[in-house]
């Protein structure tokens, strides 16, 4: 049922306080696993304002080197995508133009190594998994991917935790 590039983490409660910034997308709901090309360079674009003018600024706050990309289904067509990072806690940093996001809640976490053109085999594995052990998914909350800070897209041994939101 798994692929070879997919390692179950397991079930997990999450409280994570997130600091960063956000853009929001338009997707094709009857697919949105496909995010069109502009959508991939916003989103390429918010990750690189991120990193080069928010990152550095947080440093001193953070509980680790990981990055975070969320993705928080608004509507059926519209996702905001997260660039961002976990601080120790609300009251550490905030400032603008950086936005708090507090997850809090049940999520099942899986490990996909490879290629980040790759994920979306992993994701759907992850997705049957969870059906298949009759795991139900809360579309209301974000999901999480969590990478370390020299995550390289283009890598085939770059790890990429991901944590899908389920109802308890």
């Amino acid at each position: 049922m798994l692929n070879n590039d997919l390692q179950i983490i397991g079930y997990r409660t999450l409280n994570k306080t997130l600091i960063g910034c956000s853009i929001d997308l338009t997707i094709d709901k009857n697919r949105p696993d496909l995010l069109s090309e502009q959508n991939n360079r916003d989103i390429y674009t918010l990750w690189q304002t991120f990193m080069t003018a928010q990152y550095p600024k947080v440093v001193p706050y953070l509980i680790d080197e990981n990055i975070i990309s969320i993705n928080e289904y608004i509507t059926a067509s519209l996702i905001r995508k997260w660039a961002a990072v976990e601080i120790v806690n609300q009251s550490a940093y905030l400032s603008e133009p950086l936005n708090l996001l507090e997850i809090q809640g049940d999520y099942y976490g899986f490990i996909h190594t490879g290629l980040a053109k790759q994920f979306n085999q992993s994701f759907s594995a992850a997705i049957n998994y969870l059906v298949h052990k009759n795991i139900t998914i809360d579309k209301y909350r974000p999901r999480l991917d969590i990478m370390h800070k020299s995550y390289s897209p283009d890598n085939s041994l770059a790890e990429e935790a991901f944590w899908i939101p389920i109802q308890s």
